[in-house]
């Protein structure tokens, strides 16, 4: 196949065919840089509204789960007992 995607990355240099290294080959493999501290800030804090929002919607969601379960589970029933009245009244 022509159309093969390589993972590879041409090196740059500076020119005058002079090979530079960039900043992610200065670091050793397996090192992480430094966290920005506005990163993890707006991470916890968007972690701790995802928590609370998913709490305050537990008062809508559950009673409208539970309902749809109910009604799933009693169908049977119901249509059962529309069906009994049905022949009831031919």
């Amino acid at each position: 196949m022509d159309c093969v995607l390589k993972n590879t990355i041409a090196p740059m240099d500076d020119g005058a065919g002079n090979a530079v290294a960039d900043r992610a080959s200065a670091q050793p493999l397996g090192t992480a840089a430094p966290a920005d501290p506005r990163t993890v800030t707006l991470t916890l804090v968007a972690i701790m509204l995802g928590l609370l929002l998913l709490r305050i919607a537990a008062a809508f969601f559950i009673p409208l789960l539970l309902s749809l379960a109910l009604s799933y589970a009693l169908s049977p029933a119901v249509r059962a007992r529309c069906l009994e009245a049905e022949r009831h009244r031919s």
